[in-house]
């Protein structure tokens, strides 16, 4: 516990330290802490010791130069990794094996040393030419003389070790399968990439999946992606024409504008309404220093003027529903929201390269394939050469609370058992969570992950965008898994449904807020995951409160899909069903887990009382007969497809926050 601490004083010590020296000084921090390592201490949680298997790993090592202080408003979280060897070994078997290695080392670096030849310099500083050619000449004859002795050895023996040289220089590893160096971007108007298959040895996985935190496997037996490849990837290509022909013809959104203007009105009155809030310049309240009716009747003027903004969004969500309903499901969908904010055209590129300049220390560390992050620090690494050695990666939080983040984990964990058991083949990505404290605590990477924030802000970046044109998640998949019509697409989209049909219901029974995209990542298989969980049940971010959509579905999520006419949607469609029918038998279970941790909770997400817990019954609707609970859910699936709110709220985050 000592060293848990430890790691969270850090970050406490970081807060006070200049924004351009916390780096250096987190990086000066942890080279201090490992002065005290190894040692015998293990992470609770990450520590695989069993009543059967009671032996525990040893943390020996944090490698500085891999930490990285990530962004925050007034907090200062960092990553960093830990290595630790899972072995029997005691703290000092394993420092007297290190001195060992060392020693063994400096013998070699002697050896080597002993067989340079010894340079004679005169004294005006020339070097012996006679003295340095007798020394390469009784070098030379060593060197035949031992070539003869091993002339006499047998040649099967050459023949072996000539063999085993010959495997080592010719066989050289492909990069794994989904990993970042396998998924190139490609500028746009160049060719697609191809889309090789690997060849994988029959009954061996290119991943293995840890049953605990990674639900059913991508590639199944049941996936119609696999069953009829042919109609998929003809939907993909007919579909990807509709989006070119959509984004030639320059056409903004009926409602991209009043979706721009309703998103800059909500981002000044929270920035107004921050602003009352900030300390004055004797650090009181500028509350204080005007008179309360003053600051009441600024307050209610903004909750007057943001409520008749969510009123006007509505009126635009029943129009669009009912256009849905009278006209179809495509005449519904369309449009996204943040940088675009309807259109498929960016207004401003001038603000969008502003918020791309904005320093990410992060982005470059997630982005980063994990298994060339772990040969790159063991190579390095004193404990590297030992069998047993690990690789763990953290983020350390201090001043948040993170027991609402682990509520949130085990419920996803107890729904992703649900769905093991009825044998769903959905896919979620649990993480584990310590809690240290009330307002501190390690939460754990998702490795091959980075957000679809950070990929949007790389693709600006390098403009791989087609000029003045939005770039979608679709552009993303594109580029990276190659054409729409290539079976490294169709794996990929197929991934990408399984995990947004799981997601989907995740969200809307948990009511999980704040889903901007710096929240939602996606990893190098096409997998999204959501984390942060700081807002769900029956709060949300700030004074906002107008995420009113079931669950996100934007346009950029459809086109990934291949549209809602296409097979794969109508997959989602009924992959979410069943998933949701799951849970719901399950209702009870879930609502006793959140009845529990209500009682007397100072969490967050119970600040309305003792009503979290019947509101997540009401949202499973256990009194509908099940073919009304499926018309239920497909108008959930209908309401989220480019629901306004979903569109709104991307766009005043990218507004107020810069998230793309």
């Amino acid at each position: 516990m000592q060293f848990l601490l430890a790691l969270v004083d850090i970050a406490t010590r970081l807060v006070i330290v200049p924004k351009p020296a916390r780096l250096s000084a987190l990086r000066a921090e942890l080279t201090l802490l490992n002065h005290n390592l190894p040692a015998e201490i293990c992470i609770p949680l990450w520590c695989h010791a069993t009543i059967d298997n009671p032996s525990h790993h040893r943390v020996v090592r944090i490698p500085p130069q891999d930490a990285v202080v990530l962004n925050s408003a007034d907090r200062v979280p960092y990553l960093l990794q830990v290595e630790v060897l899972d072995t029997d070994m005691s703290v000092e078997e394993i420092r007297a094996q290190r001195r060992e290695l060392r020693e063994e080392e400096d013998s070699e670096e002697e050896r080597e040393n002993a067989s340079i030849p010894d340079i004679q310099i005169d004294e005006n500083g020339s070097i012996d030419v006679e003295s340095a050619v007798k020394s390469d000449q009784q070098g030379a004859e060593s060197n035949g003389d031992d070539a003869l002795e091993k002339k006499d050895e047998p040649s099967s023996e050459n023949g072996q070790e000539t063999e085993k040289k010959k495997l080592s220089v010719d066989i050289v590893p492909n990069p794994p399968v989904g990993s970042l160096a396998d998924l190139t971007i490609s500028p746009p108007g160049s060719p697609m990439p191809s889309s090789p298959v690997s060849a994988v040895t029959p009954g061996v996985a290119t991943e293995t999946p840890n049953r605990a935190n990674t639900r059913s496997p991508a590639l199944s037996s049941g996936s119609s992606a696999y069953l009829r490849p042919g109609n998929q990837s003809r939907s993909n290509e007919a579909h990807m024409h509709t989006v070119m022909r959509r984004r030639a013809s320059h056409s903004a959104d009926d409602f991209a504008e009043k979706m721009r203007t309703a998103a800059v009105m909500l981002a000044q009155l929270n920035q107004q309404q921050a602003n009352q809030l900030a300390p004055g310049p004797n650090g009181t309240t500028r509350s204080s220093a005007q008179s309360r009716s003053s600051i009441k009747a600024k307050a209610n003027s903004v909750e007057e003027i943001r409520a008749k903004i969510i009123r006007e969004m509505m009126a635009l969500e029943e129009q669009r529903m009912q256009r849905m309903k009278l006209e179809g499901v495509s005449s519904g969908v369309g449009g996204g929201g943040g940088e675009g904010a309807g259109s498929e055209m960016l207004e401003d590129e001038r603000k969008v390269m502003a918020n791309v300049a904005t320093d990410d220390p992060s982005a470059a560390v997630f982005s980063e394939d994990w298994d060339a992050k772990m040969k790159r620090i063991r190579s390095t690494s004193p404990y590297g050469h030992l069998p047993s050695w690990q690789l763990l990666s953290v983020i350390v939080k201090q001043g948040a609370d993170l027991r609402q983040e682990q509520l949130a984990c085990q419920l996803i964990r107890e729904m992703g058992s649900i769905w093991d058991r009825a044998k769903i083949d959905v896919w979620i990505k649990p993480m584990r969570i310590l809690v240290t404290s009330d307002n501190s605590g390690l939460i754990e990477t998702i490795r091959n992950t980075i957000s679809i924030h950070s990929i949007k802000k790389d693709a600006y970046a390098r403009r791989l965008n087609e000029v003045g044109v939005v770039f979608t998640l679709y552009d993303y998949f594109r580029q990276k898994f190659g054409d729409p019509t290539s079976e490294k697409y169709l794996k990929a989209q197929d991934n990408f449904m399984r995990s947004l049909a799981a997601y989907s219901v995740i969200t809307y029974v948990l009511q999980i807020r704040d889903r901007h995209n710096g929240n939602i990542l996606m990893d190098t298989n096409g997998h999204i995951v959501h984390i942060d969980f700081g807002f769900m049940l029956s709060n949300s971010p700030g004074s906002v409160g107008f995420e009113l959509a079931p669950f996100k579905l934007p346009q950029e999520y459809l086109d990934v899909l291949g549209g809602v006419n296409s097979e794969k949607f109508a997959e989602f469609k009924a992959l979410l069903k069943r998933a949701f029918m799951a849970v719901r038998k399950h209702t009870e279970n879930i609502v006793l887990l959140i009845d529990m941790m209500s009682k007397d909770s100072k969490l967050p997400c119970f600040q309305y009382g003792d009503n979290a817990a019947q509101a997540v019954r009401d949202r499973l609707a256990p009194s509908l007969t099940e073919p009304q609970a499926e018309e239920f859910v497909e108008k959930l699936i209908m309401s989220s497809c480019c629901n306004v709110f979903t569109r709104l709220y991307d766009t005043f985050q990218y507004y107020s926050n810069g998230i793309l």
